[in-house]
Parts: structure tokens; C-alpha cells; sequence
């Protein structure tokens, strides 16, 4: 896990889980969108990995991806943070959209410039990314209908 916090932090956070079968994206989002913590764990590490990086505060909403794993990640989530608002996301195509995230946050280097990007590979962290596309989609879903945060 990252040794990174949010605890100097002032104002709303936004967390994103992209749920696996056996390991999760994870995506902290300040509300001004300038500070960021990614991480990727094994899913029976996900809440102890989400209070460390939490450092005592709590999300505004929690968005969770609907895709595979969600029923599991959903069960933790609510008994790890009860009272704190729970949205479920449409993941289709977030994986796309998270390669798109990661290259443009890591662009590759010297001879890894010119082979497509289709045939490398993110890693990990791409369960991070699709996290925050979960984060940005709930976010516009809940200012799109009304039910500002």
C-alpha cells in the first residue's frame, strides 16, 4: 500500500472501488480534484488499506463499480463505514478508459514510444484507474441528477 494520505487535506473526499474477483482498484479524490491516492490491493485487504489511506476522515459518497465482485466489496463497505452514502456505478468500458488515465499520467519512455499502446500493459494499476473513471462517472451521474454531493 502506498504510505500516502489524505489526513492534510481539507474538504470533501470521494472514494471509487473497482471490484475484482480477487484484488480491487482503489481511488481517493479530493473535491478540488487535486489530490489523488490510487492503490490496487487484495479485496480482504480493502478496508484496512482504505482507513489507512482515509487517516481518520471519511468519503462524502463511496461509488462502487457494479461489475464482477461488487455483491462482496458491497457487504465490507457497508460494515466498515455505516452511515456513509453508497452509490453503485456502471463500470462498462471503464478499463478502456482507465488505459486511456494511465497513459496520459505515464507516458511511455524511450523505445516503448513507438510500439501501439494497445499491446502494453498498464499493470496493476489499471484497477486504480477504472476506480477514479468510477469516481469521475458517479460524480457526474449524482450533479446530472440533482442529488449534488
Amino acid at each position: 500500500m502506498s504510505s500516502e494520505t489524505l489526513e492534510n487535506q481539507a474538504g470533501k473526499l470521494y472514494l471509487g472501488i473497482d471490484p475484482g474477483r480477487e484484488k480491487c482498484g482503489i481511488a481517493l479524490l479530493d473535491e478540488a480534484f487535486d489530490s489523488t491516492i490510487l492503490l490496487t490491493c487484495e479485496i480482504s485487504q480493502l478496508t484496512e488499506n482504505v482507513n489507512e489511506a482515509l487517516a481518520g476522515r471519511s468519503p462524502e459518497v463511496i461509488f462502487i463499480g457494479d461489475g464482477t465482485g461488487h455483491s462482496e466489496v458491497k457487504a465490507a463497505v457497508q460494515a466498515a463505514f455505516e452511515g456513509i452514502r453508497l452509490e453503485f456505478v456502471d463500470e462498462r468500458h471503464s478499463t478502456e478508459k482507465a488505459r486511456e488515465l494511465y497513459f496520459r499520467d505515464h507516458p511511455p519512455r524511450g523505445i516503448l514510444r513507438f510500439i501501439p499502446r494497445g499491446l502494453i500493459s498498464p499493470g496493476k494499476m489499471i484497477d486504480a484507474y477504472a476506480a477514479l473513471v468510477i469516481v469521475f462517472r458517479g460524480l457526474s451521474a449524482i450533479n446530472k441528477d440533482g442529488n449534488g454531493v
